[in-house]
């Protein structure tokens, strides 16, 4: 469950069970689409190169900091 006020490591992991299960199902799912070579030919993809998955990881780590600094800067 998302909280503009509340630390995302202060909230129950288990409060969004949709949401995790979208999670699981995308996590599942993006591997598949890039590297299976029949779903690549039919989705039209290419497989990342691990580079790419840094930089991807980078994005997401730096987008969650930056959100959770608002919700800091808003109870302060």
């Amino acid at each position: 469950n998302r909280s503009e006020r509340i630390p995302f490591w202060k909230l129950p992991i288990t409060t969004n069970k949709f949401l995790l299960t979208i999670l699981a199902l995308t996590a599942l799912a993006v591997p598949l689409l890039v590297y299976v070579p029949l779903l690549q030919t039919i989705f039209k993809t290419a497989a990342l190169p691990l580079q790419y998955w840094g930089i991807i990881l980078g994005v997401s780590i730096i987008s969650t900091v930056w959100y959770e600094g608002v919700k800091w800067a808003k109870r302060v």
